[in-house]
């Protein structure tokens, strides 16, 4: 990926030092908040719904789906939109949900 931005140009132009510097930084401390924030996250979560915890822990094979669940349910980024995955008709009623982080 560094060789990617190193190499990278548009219309004749390159990245600078430091707007490379710039973009190698934001790209390890993006991924690796987000690891940190997605696993305590769901620890968080199945550690406050243990009977989804004993589940996981009776059944391995889910435990692939359940990350994938836990990353909608407790994102480790606070700006991202969660939709559900079927299309439902709700009447307009405007309300807050709390999320869990």
């Amino acid at each position: 990926m560094v060789s990617s931005l190193i190499e990278a140009e548009e219309d004749g132009e390159r990245l600078n030092e430091n707007e490379l510097l710039a973009m190698i930084f934001l790209l390890l401390v993006a991924g690796y908040e987000t690891t940190v924030y997605l696993i305590g996250n769901g620890m968080l979560a199945l550690l406050e719904h243990p009977q989804q915890m004993d589940h996981l822990r009776q059944n391995p094979v889910l435990i692939k789906p359940a990350v994938e669940e836990l990353l909608r349910y407790g994102s480790p980024l606070d700006w991202v939109r969660h939709w559900p995955g079927w299309k439902r008709r709700l009447r307009p009623v405007r309300c807050w949900i709390e999320r869990p982080n």
